[in-house]
This record gives structure tokens, sequence and C-alpha cells, in this order.
């Protein structure tokens, strides 16, 4: 069942807890994080390129500040980087690079988000898989 923002007391305990601390302005972490479908492994590349709507796509309350984000790439091609930022100008507030063909590169950062809570995806080619978490985010 999906969350009902700012409805208290039709979720569970913890999603209540988590509304009322984005009511006061406070932190909230994430235990285990808001995953989407649309970026579980799946491949993207450059065309991908391109705002992503954290309130569709993770069921983060809209209009976040800021959200503390893992991003994990995988590729065969080395120096094929991906990153994350508020918007396409300052897109590298988090980034992964390809360092080993065919292995992981994992990385988390507090990522800016713009006027709407959202944040902009780069990729500078083809990756073979692509994960992103959102463990918390700040209102």
């Amino acid at each position: 069942m999906p969350r009902s923002p700012n409805k208290l007391g039709q979720n569970t305990l913890f999603e209540d807890i988590d509304i009322i601390r984005t009511m006061l302005g406070l932190p909230v972490f994430l235990n285990p994080p808001y995953t989407s479908a649309a970026w579980d492994g799946d491949a993207k590349t450059a065309a991908d390129s391109g705002i992503i709507d954290l309130s569709a796509a993770f069921s983060v309350t809209a209009s976040v500040r800021a959200v503390y984000a893992t991003l994990a790439i995988k590729d065969g091609t080395v120096d094929v980087l991906a990153s994350l930022g508020p918007d396409s100008v300052d897109d590298n507030a988090l980034t992964s690079r390809i360092q080993t063909a065919d292995q992981y590169d994992s990385n988390a950062a507090l990522v800016p988000c713009d006027a709407n809570g959202d944040i902009y995806f780069t990729a500078s080619g083809n990756l073979d898989n692509v994960y992103i978490e959102i463990w918390g985010w700040w209102p």
C-alpha cells in the first residue's frame, strides 16, 4: 500500500514518524532505503540523462531540499561516468566512474535538489547497470 503523505494515522507508525519529521523540517533517514524499478540495475545511456522526479520514482516527499543517495554503476568500458545533481549544470554532487571493466563503482553523497525536489541524472555513455537508492532527505 502506498504511503499517504500528510495523512497521519493512515500509514505505519514509522511512516507517520517520517511525515512528522518532514513537517518539522528535520532530516528523514531510511533503513531500508527507497528504491525504484526504473533505477534497480537497468541499462542507461547518455540519452537517459535528465530529471528524476523523486516523488514519482522513489516516493520521496515532494519539494525536498536534498537527498542522501547511493549511485552504483557497472559497464564493460572504462571511464564511463554517471552523476547526480540539482540540474544539468551542477550535475556532479554525486559521481561514479567505471575504473575497471565489468566492476561496480558505488558512491554515496548528499545531493541538492531543484526547486521541485527533483534531481538530475547524467550519463557520459552507455552503462550496463545503474542503481540509485535514497537513504534520506531534508525537507
